[in-house]
C-alpha cells in the first residue's frame, strides 16, 4: 500500500527532524509511494523498462500498437487485430518440445516431442485453394474438404517413397464417389465406376474389363481364382445352387477356347409335333421344319423332347440339322423293327452358330 505521511501537521513549530523524516520516507520507500496507484499511470508513448541494462521493455511504439523488446530485439508486436510473433516459436508445454512455429516463410510447423509432426505449407505462388478440417456431430464423419476459388478442387494425397495410402490401418474403405482412380503416369490406366454398380478397368484408355453388378437384387456372381502348379485357373459361378455361366460374344462373333472357335451365337426354339400323325412305320422317317431365326447352313443343330417313348427303343433316331437360313429340320427315323407311335409332344431345337 502507499506509504503514509510520517506526521500530520497542526499549528506548531516545524523542526529539521520533521523535515528529515518526510524526505526519508520518500527515498527509502519509493515503490510504496506509487503502489497501489490511485489513478491512471500515463506512459505517454514512453517505454516501460523492465531490466537493469535497459534492453527489455514494453512500449506503445505507435498509436494502438504495443512492442515487446527482449534483449534489445523486438520479439512481439500487438495490435487490436494481430499478435505478431516475428518468426518466434510458441512453446506449448513445460519441457519446450511441443511448439508452434514458422519453419520457413509461409510454412507453419506443429512440433510434438521435438519432432515436426504436422507441417502446414502455404508457400505457393498466388494460393487460391486450401483445406477445411471439419468436426462432426454424433453419427456423422468428420471431414477434410478442399476449399478455395476454383470450381472443381481435388485432394492430392502424396505418400513418401514407397508408402501406402491406408484407411483405418488398412481395413477401412476408400470412397471414390464415382471419380476415376488413375494408376499410371500418362493417365490412361484407371479404375472407375462410370455408371451405378458397374466398375470399369481401363488400360491405354480402353475399357479393358467391365464388372457389371447393376442387375436388380443380385444373387449370383463370378469367382476368378488363381491355382497351384498343374491346375487350370478357374472362373466359377457362385450364388444360387445350381448357377450357370453365360458367355455373351459382342455382335455376331464367336466364343473361343485357347484360340480355337468353340461356338458363336446360340438360337433356341420349340414346337409341338405329332410325328407321322401318331405312327411311324418301320424303316421309314418323318420330318418337320422349325423356325430358327439367325441360323445359317453349316451351323450345328440338336433336338430333344420330354417324351419317354424314345427311351424304350435304341433303334429310333431323333436328329436335327439346319436346312436353310433361319430354319432347321427335325427328323425321326424308325429302325426298331415295328411301328413307332410316339404321339404328340413338345420338341426343343438348339442351333450353335460358328459364323
Amino acid at each position: 500500500m502507499a506509504q503514509p505521511r510520517v506526521k500530520t501537521w497542526v499549528k506548531e513549530v516545524l523542526t529539521f527532524a520533521d523535515l528529515n523524516a518526510e524526505f526519508n520516507n520518500i527515498l527509502n520507500n519509493a515503490r510504496d509511494v506509487v503502489s497501489p496507484l490511485t489513478d491512471t499511470l500515463e506512459m505517454n508513448g514512453n517505454a516501460l523498462v523492465l531490466d537493469a541494462d535497459d534492453d527489455t521493455s514494453i512500449v506503445a511504439s505507435t498509436d494502438d500498437q504495443i512492442d515487446i523488446t527482449i534483449g534489445g530485439v523486438l520479439i512481439y508486436t500487438i495490435t487490436a487485430s494481430t499478435f505478431d510473433f516475428n518468426g518466434k516459436r510458441l512453446d506449448l508445454d513445460a519441457d519446450a518440445d511441443s511448439s508452434l512455429r514458422e519453419t520457413a516463410d509461409d510454412v507453419l510447423a506443429l512440433e510434438l516431442q521435438g519432432f515436426d509432426a504436422f507441417i502446414f505449407d502455404g508457400d505457393v505462388g498466388s494460393p487460391v485453394n486450401g483445406l477445411t478440417f471439419k468436426s462432426s456431430s454424433t453419427g456423422t464423419y468428420p471431414s477434410i474438404t478442399a476449399q478455395g476459388t476454383d470450381t472443381d478442387i481435388g485432394l492430392n494425397f502424396v505418400m513418401k517413397g514407397a508408402g501406402n495410402f491406408d484407411i483405418d490401418g488398412g481395413t477401412g474403405a476408400i470412397l471414390i464417389n464415382a471419380k476415376e482412380l488413375v494408376l499410371d503416369d500418362d493417365l490412361d490406366t484407371s479404375i472407375t465406376c462410370d455408371t451405378d454398380d458397374r466398375i470399369d478397368i481401363r488400360s491405354q484408355a480402353f475399357d479393358f474389363l467391365k464388372l457389371d453388378g447393376s442387375v436388380v437384387d443380385p444373387v449370383n456372381g463370378m469367382t476368378i481364382a488363381a491355382t497351384a502348379t498343374g491346375v487350370p485357373a478357374t472362373i466359377t459361378a457362385h450364388g444360387e445352387n445350381p448357377a450357370g455361366i453365360n458367355l455373351v460374344p459382342n455382335g455376331a462373333e464367336a466364343i473361343y477356347i485357347d484360340g480355337g472357335k468353340l461356338a458363336g451365337k446360340c438360337f433356341n426354339n420349340s414346337m409341338s409335333w405329332n410325328p407321322g400323325g401318331g405312327s411311324v412305320a418301320d424303316g421309314s422317317s418323318v420330318s418337320t421344319a422349325i423356325t430358327m431365326t439367325g441360323a445359317v447352313l453349316g451351323d450345328f443343330a440338336i433336338v430333344s423332347t420330354n417324351s419317354t417313348d424314345y427311351t424304350s427303343s435304341t433303334e429310333v433316331n431323333l436328329t436335327a440339322h439346319v436346312s436353310a437360313a433361319d430354319e432347321a429340320t427335325i427328323v425321326l427315323y424308325n429302325n426298331s423293327g415295328g411301328a413307332f407311335t410316339p404321339g404328340s409332344d413338345t420338341y426343343y431345337v438348339r442351333v450353335l452358330s460358328l459364323a
